[in-house]
């Protein structure tokens, strides 16, 4: 095995150039997949950072636990580190007179270290003598930590006169009265610090008025919840804790929120998308690296054709030949496996620190503070690395094979490769009057070696798949992320929503909103408020009677002018129907788009509000948004939408007295951040309510999305084509430099060099014909099923991504013309001589 491995390392010295870039291509390939899994796992730890600030680092409880079981339940469940909270009493902060309690409760020594939660002033009570209020609770009682307190105790009796020692029960409790023998008991604490939004508030969340001391023996202990941390949570953790809740009878509650980054209990929708995703892109990446390593591992063999069966022909088992083949992958893998991992994890790790400021905006600043930087687990990076063996030994799997049935004879003859017949090489003559000699030849050249041209055919159609997978993926991402936002800010960043008015803004307001908004109004929109929904009665015109259908439906309305610019002239009673809505289907979790009514242009549409009816001429049914309204008015509730003249809204409005009109002004603002600041600062209590909002900032976070979202897909493009182009570039070139002997013949025959370069122009024209017939269908099948996949939940058409097909086909023809052009230099600068008497590379 020396042997082997010796002529093996030998051999890829020898082709340099093939083997940088196959150790290039599956560097890149190993720095994607850890990349990917280094990005799952960074999301899912910061995911869980947020919630656990937000509902605390606890992930089962057992709720109204007695006290004295306490201790028994902890010791049940030993790999958790738990944490209890007793309810110790109602109290009072105001004077004796105040009937409103407080809830008192103790927590369990290391109760805060156990759940991982943070002060905003001061320290946890050390004893039951110190106590922790609300930031509220100290701002209104005028304290500061260190102070002292008097707490009035208060008990609660239900209606039978039994104390009532559990908080929940005096809120559900029907007849529950203070017991005035024990109310006049006073204690004093010393206020050891505040709290303000913590986890507390969420764990106790009908208590949001709690304070806490510590617990001991002097502390009465009532109704108890016993808190859990098991480190890393799994399926047999939640079972047990599900066992532990029928075993004491009080059940169990899960952490769900920071259960589903675990992927345990109840997953949500962006763990299933991550987890998707990342299932997506490791199909991609594992498809283009085998298919590189593969085609190398492929014309190294071709290359050694001759030296395998000269080994052979002197005792070498076909062990050990197919060992040769393995031992390459083994000498690429212990380069690209190591660099590629550190290069991934790297690389992952400075795209999120200069995303840090979008990522952390975006998931929320709360157990954040620290940014976004990379996290990889022994498991992601054992993942990354076993994905890559696998996508190596595949690459190798078959050509080991191949090489391994290769008779002595055929190898040293190198007549394996190549068993022509006359009819394999025939060429119609519509080639030739098409493309002349060199076409014809050009074609006869690839038809003479059909596994090297099928190789590159294949690589070249794999390229065009991925990168139009790819495509996709930025573009329902991006279709995802224009759809969500709120409107289409070219036109309209500023708004200001105007109710409680009996009457549309006058000129002298609406002049005021334009001096304030720093810009002309735009547009005005009116909107009923306080219909229900209706009953919508379709009339075709020929109809007499009606056939009700229970439908919800908006209305809105535009100024008079606007509307006779949409309809030109309208009929009496005249609307427009916007009839597009989306669905959203349970059984398959789909949104689907579809008509809302099934009405046309010139039926009359009916609506009823309580004994009134009302209806409309549909001069026109449309399923686009007229262009003059702000994508903000279709929001999720799937209802079509009915646009009125404004005049047509205050006459149904003055015939419904429950019902009034408010009233939307869009402004495209230079600044419309100060605009929301100059409306914000003045006074309108007189002209009714007046509410600005700043379109701009409400719609960066989903900008923010986009912003990610591209970051890192252009990057996978880029780098998925940096592995399809490295394939290609090996698969022609090699197969170029393979023809020095044939090429060499053709100039002795008297090729000119400029038939020699349309010739190869050809051969370039047929490799990307053949690769985008067969690449652009197979890249739609993929579109159609990444929609299917990532549609779930996601109100987007389907639709191709034009500049895909584009830049796939401009790419195919570059990366072949320019390997070529490589190759075809090196064969022209040969020598003929030489290349007729070269018998191997």
């Amino acid at each position: 095995m020396k042997i082997i491995w010796s002529l093996t390392l030998k051999n890829m010295l020898s082709a340099r150039r093939r083997t940088l870039v196959t150790i290039l291509g599956a560097i890149i390939s190993v720095a994607m997949i850890t990349a990917v899994g280094t990005a799952k796992t960074t999301f899912t730890d910061a995911g869980a950072r947020s919630t656990s600030a937000i509902t605390g680092n606890w992930h089962y409880l057992l709720p109204d636990l007695p006290a004295d079981q306490i201790k028994e339940a902890a010791a049940a469940f030993p790999e958790a580190q738990s944490a209890a909270l007793y309810f110790s009493g109602f109290v009072s902060l105001r004077p004796a007179s105040s009937q409103t309690p407080s809830y008192l409760f103790a927590l369990s020594p290391g109760f805060e270290d156990a759940l991982d939660l943070k002060l905003s002033e001061g320290a946890w009570p050390k004893d039951s003598t110190e106590v922790l209020l609300s930031a509220y609770q100290m701002e209104v009682l005028g304290k500061k930590p260190g102070d002292l307190i008097t707490l009035t105790e208060l008990h609660y009796l239900d209606g039978s006169g039994a104390a009532i020692t559990d908080p929940a029960l005096l809120t559900m409790e029907q007849g529950a009265v203070l017991d005035e023998a024990k109310r006049t008991a006073e204690k004093s604490y010393r206020i050891s610090g505040c709290y303000h939004d913590s986890p507390l508030n969420y764990m106790l969340s009908n208590y949001s008025d709690a304070l806490y001391t510590r617990f001991d023996a002097s502390v009465p202990a009532g109704a108890s919840q016993l808190y859990f941390n098991v480190g890393v949570p799994t399926k047999a953790t939640s079972e047990k804790a599900t066992q532990l809740g029928e075993q004491f009878g009080c059940g169990s509650v899960y952490n769900s929120s920071l259960l589903s980054f675990y992927g345990v209990g109840r997953r949500e929708g962006i763990f299933d998308a991550l987890n998707l995703l990342a299932g997506i892109v490791y199909v991609i990446i594992f498809i283009g690296s085998v298919s590189l390593i593969y085609n190398a591992f492929a014309i190294s063999l071709t290359e050694r054709s001759r030296q395998l069966g000269m080994l052979s022909s002197v005792g070498a088992t076909r062990l050990q030949i197919r060992a040769s083949v393995f031992m390459e992958a083994a000498a690429i893998g212990i380069l690209a496996v190591p660099l590629g991992i550190f290069f991934g994890f790297f690389g992952i790790d400075v795209t999120l620190r200069l995303l840090s400021g979008a990522l952390t905006s975006l998931m929320g600043s709360r157990g954040l503070e620290e940014g976004f930087y990379a996290v990889a687990t022994q498991g992601s990076l054992i993942t990354a690395a076993l994905i890559s063996v696998l996508t190596l030994f595949f690459s190798a799997f078959f050509p080991a094979l191949r090489a391994g049935h290769f008779s002595p004879i055929e190898a040293l003859r190198s007549s394996k490769d190549i068993k022509l017949r006359p009819r394999d090489v025939k060429v119609s003559r519509v080639t030739r009057r098409l493309f002349g000699f060199e076409g014809e030849l050009a074609l006869k050249n690839i038809k003479r070696n059909k596994n090297r041209y099928r190789a590159t055919v294949f690589s070249l159609i794999l390229c065009v798949v991925l990168f139009l997978s790819t495509s996709g993926f930025l573009y329902y991402t991006q279709k995802v992320t224009d759809n969500m936002l709120p409107d289409s800010l070219d036109r309209y960043n500023f708004s200001v929503y105007i109710s409680g008015m009996d009457a549309p803004p006058s000129d002298s307001q609406l002049q005021k909103a334009e001096e304030l908004a720093g810009a002309p109004l735009r547009l005005q929109t009116a909107s009923p408020v306080g219909m229900s929904e209706p009953f919508i009665s379709i009339l075709p015109p020929a109809a007499d009677a009606s056939a009700a259908v229970t439908e919800s439906i908006s209305l809105i309305a535009v100024p008079d002018s606007l509307y006779h610019e949409m309809i030109s002239v309208p009929s009496e009673n005249s609307a427009i129907l916007y009839n597009n809505i989306w669905v959203y289907y349970a059984e398959d979790g789909q949104h689907r788009e579809q008509t809302a009514l099934p009405v046309s242009a010139g039926d009359t549409l009916g609506v009823s509000y309580g004994e009134s009816k009302f209806f409309f001429q549909l001069d026109s049914v449309t399923l686009q948004l007229p262009e003059q309204l702000p994508k903000g008015l279709i929001n999720d509730t799937p209802m079509p939408l009915l646009i009125l003249p404004q005049s047509s809204l205050l006459s149904l409005a003055q015939q419904l007295s429950d019902v009034e009109v408010d009233y939307t002004l869009y402004y495209l603002s230079p600044d419309a951040e100060a605009a929301k600041h100059a409306f914000d600062e003045t006074d309108f209590s007189e002209e009714g309510w007046w509410y600005a909002n700043d379109l701009e900032a409400s719609s960066r976070p989903m900008r923010q999305v986009g912003l990610v979202l591209s970051t890192f897909l252009y990057g996978f493009i880029a780098l998925i084509s940096l592995v399809c182009a490295a394939n290609i570039f090996n698969t022609v070139s090699t197969g170029v430099a393979l023809r020095k002997r044939e090429f060499a013949m053709l100039q002795s025959c008297g090729m000119t060099p400029h038939i020699f370069r349309r010739m190869i122009r050809f051969e370039n024209l047929f490799y990307g014909m053949k690769a985008l017939l067969w690449g652009w269908p197979l890249g739609t099948l993929t579109l159609l099923l990444e929609y299917q996949l990532l549609g779930t939940g996601l109100q987007v058409r389907f639709g191709l991504p034009l500049w895909g097909y584009i830049g796939s086909a401009v790419g195919v023809f570059c990366i072949v013309g320019l390997s070529m052009v490589y190759a075809g230099r090196k064969v022209r600068r040969g020598n003929i001589i030489d290349a007729l008497k070269t018998e191997t590379l």
